[in-house]
């Protein structure tokens, strides 16, 4: 068993101005904070805590396959123990909840 996530990547752009507004803050890094490559970056639809991750994979497969990519827009963000938070808004009709309701 694996303490499993499910998580969509943003673009590359995406992320890189994501991360040129939060260098840009005068209190970044925050205290403590372990830097991890920005190609990991990602939002998190669901924590599924231990799992099976091939069990896990094929529910996915089934609810989630196919699926087309919803369009997001990152607005803000706020960091607090080791976690970066970025506001999230979907474009409405783009399958972003049925992408996390399919999620679990």
């Amino acid at each position: 068993m694996s303490r499993l996530f499910t998580a969509v990547w943003p673009p590359c752009p995406a992320v890189a101005e994501l991360h040129g507004a939060l260098v840009a803050d005068d209190g970044w890094p925050p205290e403590g904070w372990r830097s991890i490559p920005l190609q990991r970056w990602h939002l998190t639809l669901c924590f599924h805590g231990e799992d099976d991750p091939g069990i896990l994979a094929r529910r996915l497969e089934t609810e989630a396959g196919g699926a087309e990519a919803p369009w997001l827009r990152l607005a803000g963000s706020v960091s607090f123990a080791h976690v970066i938070a970025a506001e999230v808004h979907a474009e409405p009709g783009t399958g972003l909840a049925a992408l996390v309701g399919a999620a679990g």
